[in-house]
């Protein structure tokens, strides 16, 4: 259209339009997201594929990787994403064999790794279930407890509930409780409402029958 003035590579965050159009207008984008960055545009990078991809992490650098344990709390990465990071750390056989003395002495997402990877190659569920609230108590004392909540679910359908030992049940209990909940659906008889428990229910608790009986 006779424009020949060169792209601005500039990228604005005044809006998610702005932002929008400077993704469209550069070619190269590329944008690393802040704690502070506006919630809408963390949900626009997610949902374009604009996030730093896990696997180009370094795992020495601590505070990257504890700011992409805040965006899993927040979901912006996934649980499993996470987890697998995990698994790149590198241990010695010292610190797998004392893993609750070793985590102690690591850094907060070191230690979780650590944690996780002794959740992995533990075969008992006693070890297991352990470990599992362990790694749990990690993430809800960093304030990040959202960033295990899925998949701390997924774990513990995995253990036999037989082998828990007594003094972990309402730990194991507790966390899967929102799920068993979620399985329990109110039957409502839809082809006649007025059938309905549900109906009644609410007729009972505002009196319409009484309400009726007097009339």
């Amino acid at each position: 259209m006779g424009f020949s003035e060169p792209t601005d590579s500039d990228i604005s965050e005044k809006s998610i339009l702005h932002f929008h159009l400077s993704h469209k207008n550069n070619p190269e984008f590329k944008f690393t997201p802040r704690e502070d960055t506006n919630r809408l545009i963390w949900k626009y990078l997610r949902n374009n594929n604009l996030l730093l991809n896990l696997d180009e992490i370094e795992l020495e650098e601590d505070d990257k990787i504890i700011s992409i344990e805040k965006e899993t709390h927040n979901g912006n990465y996934s649980e499993i994403d996470l987890l697998n990071l995990y698994t790149r750390y590198k241990f010695s056989i010292n610190q797998l064999i004392s893993i609750e003395d070793s985590y102690k002495l690591l850094s907060e997402n070191q230690s979780r790794a650590l944690l996780y990877q002794g959740y992995l190659i533990s075969k008992d569920v006693p070890s297991r279930i352990k470990i599992i609230k362990l790694l749990k108590e990690s993430f809800e004392k960093s304030g990040i407890g959202k960033a295990l909540d899925e998949q701390l679910v997924i774990m513990l359908e995995s253990l036999d509930e037989k082998e828990i030992p007594s003094d972990y049940l309402n730990f194991y209990n507790y966390y899967l409780a929102d799920k068993r909940n979620k399985n329990k659906k109110i039957k409502i008889n839809n082809k006649i409402i007025h059938q309905s428990r549900l109906v009644k229910y609410f007729f009972r608790q505002y009196g319409y029958f009484e309400s009726r009986k007097r009339a």
